[in-house]
């Protein structure tokens, strides 16, 4: 019925040299302490959460709230409450939102804030636990990246936590609901663009191209999950986006370098650099 949800960073692979900090995004069942996804990512971000809540229902189902603190990750901070889009506008929104409560919404999960960190003791507590316990499992079986240390998670880790920690509920009543969501169109990024006459388009300062079939002065949403970026196509009626079953690849025109599209989130740049210039070996990071 409710998930604790939460991000904790720690110098998890420092047995191997590596003194980084990582943060591993993290949800907990608040009936019984039972974990439904872990994620890790460089820094806390949406798409770590993302990804744990494409796991939590994707294994359980549609959880009912979720439980966070007040990041602006999660809701709208009073610098940005007013900056709504001119679509945002005329889509009838009077204020703004963030990614992830367009989320909760389409997925009808009522969102609580807490106002401390003892609120949410449960996840707390979790946090606590992993950063005990991962680092010494990292350096027995020698993971020291974050791809290694997903798979670890998502396959080994989540199901011996909850033997060890896990308790059974009062009632054996399911309230996770069946998932009837395409989460490809949901758990996404999402941000209105419109290509050029000449098919391109700008983003953090980087230009794309759409590769899709007419694609000069398309409207169309780019798409970012964890892992991934895409366009899906946008039709335009009566001033409402209208989204369409179709999707297709976006290609980057310049190389990745620092010094230009600052704004850019470390995370999105390794997602475009994984996912869009995996053979491009020399174009620099």
């Amino acid at each position: 019925d409710l998930l604790q949800m939460d991000g904790t960073p720690y110098q998890w692979f420092l047995w191997a040299g590596d003194k980084d900090y990582y943060c591993i995004s993290s949800a907990v069942d608040d009936a019984t302490s039972k974990a439904t996804g872990m994620y890790m990512t460089k820094n806390e971000c949406l798409y770590g959460y993302l990804a744990v809540m494409r796991q939590t229902i994707e294994k359980h189902g549609i959880f009912r709230e979720a439980y966070t603190d007040r990041a602006a990750i999660f809701c709208v901070t009073p610098k940005n409450k007013k900056n709504l889009t001119i679509i945002e506008q005329l889509q009838g929104i009077h204020e703004n939102r963030t990614q992830w409560q367009r989320i909760l919404s389409d997925l009808n999960i009522r969102q609580i804030l807490a106002w401390s960190p003892q609120a949410k003791g449960r996840i707390e507590r979790f946090n606590q636990t992993i950063q005990n316990q991962l680092p010494a499992l990292f350096k027995k079986y020698k993971i020291d990246t974050i791809e290694k240390a997903n798979d670890f998670l998502q396959n080994v880790y989540i199901d011996l936590y909850n033997r060890m920690y896990s308790v059974k509920p009062a009632s054996n009543f399911n309230f996770f609901v069946p998932n009837t969501h395409n989460l490809k169109d949901v758990l996404v990024c999402r941000i209105p663009k419109k290509t050029s006459a000449s098919a391109t388009f700008k983003f953090h300062g980087y230009q794309f191209t759409l590769n899709s079939p007419a694609p000069c002065n398309r409207h169309f949403d780019l798409c970012i999950t964890e892992n991934k970026i895409y366009a899906q196509l946008v039709d335009v009626v009566n001033g409402k986006r209208v989204l369409l079953n179709q999707y297709y690849p976006v290609t980057l025109c310049d190389p990745i370098t620092y010094g230009r599209g600052e704004s850019m989130p470390d995370v999105v740049r390794k997602i475009i650099y994984d996912f869009l210039l995996a053979d491009a070996k020399t174009v620099a990071a």
